[in-house]
């Protein structure tokens, strides 16, 4: 080997420093790939509180285990709280109205799309869809561009079902 490449290294006096860094870029990374490449969402620590439930949902079909569903109101608006055990969870803010309801998008660029369709009356059952990677797009609404399934027929994964108080 030539010895112009050889680097001389002390473990010793580097190795905390290296072990440091390496940790630290490790877990920045993850962070930042986790909000980098998502939309429409927000992840939020268990000490998040709630501004204000609407709905609390029972779910029927493929649901992650210890997962709950909530439609709640955010100080920016309307929000479906992917609600885990711990407290914390996934808040899905990209929203959009139709004749349908309340729609909700979120996922991971290059991935998978989760769509909420939230009734507008809320004592009626929601449903939540996965949309794999390539089957979504954008449409405008009123000048605002919101993510859109490019699949129509696609079936949702999970009902939503309002619980009785």
């Amino acid at each position: 080997m030539n010895n112009q490449y050889k680097i001389k290294y002390n473990w010793k006096t580097n190795s905390h420093f290296s072990v440091i860094i390496t940790f630290s870029l490790l877990f920045s990374g993850c962070l930042a790939m986790a909000g980098m490449y998502s939309y429409g969402t927000k992840f939020v620590s268990d000490s998040y509180k709630i501004p204000k439930i609407i709905v609390a949902y029972n779910t029927d079909g493929i649901v992650p285990e210890g997962v709950e569903y909530l439609l709640i109101e955010t100080q920016d608006g309307l929000a479906v709280f992917e609600r885990e055990l711990g407290g914390g969870g996934t808040l899905i803010k990209n929203h959009f109205q139709d004749e349908k309801g309340d729609h909700f998008f979120g996922g991971i660029i290059g991935g998978v799309c989760f769509e909420y369709v939230i009734p507008i009356d809320r004592t009626k059952e929601g449903y939540r869809y996965v949309h794999p990677n390539g089957s979504i797009t954008s449409k405008k609404i009123d000048g605002i561009e919101y993510i859109a399934s490019k699949n129509p027929d696609v079936k949702p994964v999970t009902k939503l079902i309002p619980r009785i108080k």
